[in-house]
């Protein structure tokens, strides 16, 4: 029976009979094959065999290296970029649908095409200057708007905003979609390009990122358009793609290049965390300072109150001091000026100090006088009191006060403490 029936001869498999004749097909047909190809994804395994994948330009095929075979090609280093011609059989696994090449001898051409290619690429664009640091535009300390050129539903975007909210630092994210990755990426960054460009975004800096893959998932980035469209933006570009140790034609020609896309939006933001944390610094300084100002306040508050409750006494003890000040300054200047005849001058200017004492105190004592009479305590003479709590909290009405509260009476002439027993209406 045919693989496949005719429309006029229906016949339905299983999956497991479909994948059977297909590998039946498949395997009888390339049992014995020789296929070009670079070397991709390479990964040895633990029990020594080896798997990779063999592409060109538009095509893989998946491959293994059985552990006796790898041990006979001892002389090949294998290694993701080289091109290689594989012989051996193609073998289906049906449990899974899949099928692979089972390499039995293998010959090294040099360096992978697409390697060669990218060589040649990178030669002539550094050779324009494009590569250039002095071209290369400065990253934004504090950038209020990024523009993300990437896939909106890759792990990179995920990355960048896992860090940035992390950081709690004030900015505007824009994700520019765009593929990164096969057929149709190149259009699509070129035109992510260009519209974060647009002055209507208003955007500060671009953010051109991915994650990882191999040369073959990130060669859109090795674009020559894309190199010419990083050089030519008005925005500066950081270009974050793939792994620290992945490089692309992008990251070379980018005005920065992040290792990983955690790295570049820690970049972007660490000049705005930097500030928040001065910020911060700054505030308790403040804070500390005007603690210890209220504190001083509180201390020459006191200082002063403890001066107005007696004021006449505050100015005799200025005046004693000033006196005393005055006449020892008087004896030093005639021990040190002895030799010199200015008795008579020390002795006016003692007199106009004297006579300038006079006057003064004669205003003091008016203003004392006149503080006097509006001093509630001169009221307590005309038979007032005052009435304190035992906080020394001053008592304005009887409902500020409760039964069982002791409170301290001052009087004109002494004080009384009382128990309050009752209180009754004003009037």
């Amino acid at each position: 029976m045919d693989l496949f029936s005719r429309a006029d001869e229906p016949s339905v498999y299983t999956v497991s009979e479909i994948n059977d004749k297909i590998k039946d097909a498949l395997e009888g047909d390339f049992a014995n094959v020789s296929i070009q190809g670079e070397i991709s994804n390479f990964h040895p395994a633990a029990s020594g065999h080896v798997y990779f994948s063999m592409k060109d330009e538009d095509s893989s095929i998946s491959a293994a290296l059985f552990r006796g075979v790898a041990a006979k090609i001892r002389n090949i280093q294998l290694k993701d970029g080289l091109e290689v011609i594989c012989h051996g059989r193609i073998s289906v696994y049906p449990p899974r649908g899949s099928y692979q090449l089972i390499v039995s001898n293998m010959e090294a051409l040099g360096s992978g095409s697409l390697q060669a290619k990218l060589e040649v690429l990178k030669k002539r664009l550094q050779a324009e200057g494009l590569f250039d640091v002095d071209r290369k535009c400065e990253i934004p300390r504090m950038p209020k708007k990024i523009a993300v050129i990437t896939s909106p539903t890759g792990a990179a975007v995920r990355d960048v905003l896992s860090v940035m909210k992390r950081r709690s630092v004030a900015f505007e994210l824009i994700i520019v979609p765009s593929l990164v990755q096969g057929e149709g990426a190149e259009p699509q960054l070129l035109k992510a390009i260009k519209a974060a460009n647009h002055p209507a975004l208003e955007a500060e800096v671009i953010l051109l990122t991915r994650g990882g893959g191999s040369l073959e998932d990130l060669w859109c980035f090795n674009s020559e358009k894309l190199a010419r469209a990083i050089a030519d933006s008005k925005i500066p570009v950081v270009s974050a793609i793939g792994h620290e140790i992945d490089f692309t034609i992008a990251d070379f020609v980018a005005d920065y290049r992040a290792p990983t896309p955690s790295a570049a939006a820690e970049i972007l933001t660490k000049e705005s965390e930097v500030l928040m944390e001065t910020l911060d610094e700054y505030w308790d300084r403040l804070q500390n300072s005007i603690n210890r100002k209220l504190q001083q306040l509180r201390i020459e508050f006191q200082s002063t109150r403890s001066r107005i409750r007696n004021p006449a006494e505050y100015l005799r003890e200025i005046k004693r001091q000033f006196e005393d000040w005055f006449d020892r300054m008087i004896v030093v200047m005639r021990r040190n000026l002895s030799d010199r005849n200015l008795t008579p001058i020390l002795e006016q200017l003692y007199f106009k100090f004297r006579e300038t004492i006079k006057i003064r105190q004669s205003e003091i004592e008016y203003n004392m006088a006149a503080l006097n009479a509006l001093s509630p305590v001169s009221i307590l003479d005309r038979g007032y009191a005052i009435v304190q709590e035992a906080d020394g909290t001053y008592l304005r009405s009887a409902k500020e006060a409760n039964v069982g509260d002791e409170l301290n009476i001052r009087l004109s002439k002494g004080n009384l403490k009382t128990e309050v027993t009752k209180i009754g209406e004003s009037g």
